[in-house]
């Protein structure tokens, strides 16, 4: 016959209250696993709900500065539109006075000959007429300063011209022979 061992007393082990206890520590296990899970599930909302926020504020921020960028491109646009109205009726009136002023090129050119003209035909009428004021003044001398008694004697008188007259006296001579003077 062997040995056996039989613990003292028996042990009656209850099956209810290890169900229980079992149950209730998977239960606390469970609520601590749920308890984490919601926590980070609500760390994450919270997270979330912040850059929901965050991008709310940066919308409203762009949509102000989107209805800010519309309203300066319509005053943009108009102004453009102004200033190009402005250029296609200034390069019409520039058209139009380049047009004039090349009109009046030609006329001030066609005048500015035609007094050209004139005043070489006037330089030659004052040219022509101081030769024969000239002339008329070298053949009036001897008339006018010299006696019949001087041109038979080849006499030199003195003469001068004051206020377009012969005054036969002064500085200038007439050989009343030839009729010759140093008038020039």
């Amino acid at each position: 016959m062997g040995y056996e061992y039989a613990p003292p007393g028996k042990m009656n082990i209850d099956t209810k209250k290890i169900g229980i206890a079992l149950i209730a520590v998977l239960v606390v296990f469970v609520l601590y696993s749920v308890g984490t899970v919601f926590t980070g599930y609500t760390t994450y909302t919270t997270k979330l709900e912040s850059e929901l926020n965050n991008t709310k504020e940066d919308l409203k921020i762009i949509s102000t500065a989107r209805v800010d960028c519309a309203k300066s491109l319509n005053d943009k646009t108009a102004l453009y539109n102004e200033c190009s109205g402005n250029l296609q009726s200034n390069s019409a009136s520039l058209g139009k006075c380049e047009g004039d002023l090349s009109s009046l090129r030609t006329s001030s050119e066609s005048s500015l000959n035609e007094c050209r003209n004139e005043l070489n035909s006037i330089k030659s009428n004052q040219s022509a007429s101081a030769i024969g004021y000239k002339n008329l003044v070298k053949n009036s001398v001897k008339s006018i300063c010299c006696t019949i008694s001087d041109v038979d004697s080849a006499t030199v008188k003195q003469w001068r011209i004051e206020n377009d007259k012969i005054i036969c006296s002064g500085n200038l001579t007439v050989n009343c022979a030839t009729g010759e003077t140093n008038y020039a």
